[in-house]
């Protein structure tokens, strides 16, 4: 049987939220199975669920009578999800704003190295996990997964000779 990515959406919310507080309030059940899809197949090019595929938000062994996704794989793709989207919000944040009318002045402003290390942070769990898996993904796949991680390292830092 198929795991619905569905059943996983009140987890996404627990990772990308602190209790008490909603840092994506518009966000809907849809908008969270998006989230969980694209990082089931961001997952799977780190070198992860090799034997499983997604289609309608349902995973499933691409080999018929093979196990299904354990919970702890299941909780890989909502840590996928998490760092997707805390991302993409960290990337509509403005790190500084600043208003004036006449003599009255207000600014406001958000440390970008707190926001860099926010994303080093979630990198971190990223490598983690990859090492902790290491023995059975193989040499291939670590040198790719280390590829991957090289350039997301690159856009954390603006460098851009990575990409010319």
């Amino acid at each position: 049987m198929a795991v619905d990515l569905v059943d996983l959406v009140p987890s996404v919310e627990r990772e990308t939220s602190p209790p008490g507080t909603d840092l994506f309030p518009d966000a809907v059940e849809d908008d969270w199975l998006g989230q969980l899809q694209d990082s089931f197949w961001e997952a799977r090019l780190f070198g992860f669920f090799d034997g499983f595929s997604e289609a309608d938000g349902l995973v499933s062994p691409l080999t018929t009578g093979d196990d299904d996704l354990g919970r702890d794989q299941q909780q890989l793709i909502v840590l996928f999800a998490g760092i997707r989207s805390i991302r993409l919000k960290l990337l509509n944040t403005n790190t500084k704003f600043h208003a004036k009318a006449g003599p009255v002045e207000f600014e406001t402003a958000q440390s970008a190295n707190l926001l860099q290390e926010i994303l080093k942070e979630l990198n971190k769990k990223i490598q983690l996990v990859l090492d902790n898996f290491s023995s059975t993904l193989g040499n291939t796949q670590d040198y790719y997964v280390n590829a991957v991680l090289g350039r997301q390292d690159s856009l954390d830092y603006g460098d851009e000779f990575y990409w010319k």
